[in-house]
């Protein structure tokens, strides 16, 4: 899996960008408050509807803009060629795969597996117990998607 191209729209400081990553390995070089960080906030949020910066999607929303987009067109190996898109700000909350409407975040982290690596994920080893058991259960949803049945 692999993703061909990602559009956001009012991510922070990116009012709109439109990247093609290469399928192997991506380099994303700048000045600070660049869009670097951002970028990667984008896929966090495609893939798991929230930031991984902030607990308020407002915050992440830029000033100019009513709301956030992230659209990006994935190819699978076992799938046709995928359009995954979230729309969060305001009273406009929608996930949509292939451009039909999606009732939860775990049907598109199916397809989006994504695990993001802060300064805080320590708290991965050394945070509570709840905390530990949270990580394991996501990450064990990526191995073996069944196990979303018993998580729930």
């Amino acid at each position: 899996m692999h993703i061909e191209s990602v559009q956001i729209l009012g991510v922070r400081n990116l009012e709109q960008a439109v990247i093609s990553p290469n399928k192997k390995i991506n380099l994303f070089t700048g000045k600070n408050a660049s869009g670097k960080t951002s970028f990667l906030e984008a896929i966090h949020i495609l893939g798991r509807s929230k930031s991984f910066r902030t607990p308020r999607i407002k915050d992440v929303i830029n000033h100019h803009q009513a709301h956030l987009s992230v659209t990006a067109n994935i190819h699978h190996e076992y799938y046709k060629p995928l359009k995954l898109q979230i729309t969060k700000g305001g009273k406009t909350n929608s996930l949509n795969l292939n451009n039909e409407k999606v009732n939860t975040v775990s049907e598109l982290a199916k397809i989006l597996p994504i695990i993001t690596i802060t300064q805080d994920s320590q708290q991965i080893i050394t945070g509570p117990p709840k905390q530990r058991r949270h990580w394991l259960d996501w990450a064990m949803f990526h191995v073996e998607p069944d196990y979303l049945l018993s998580w729930k």
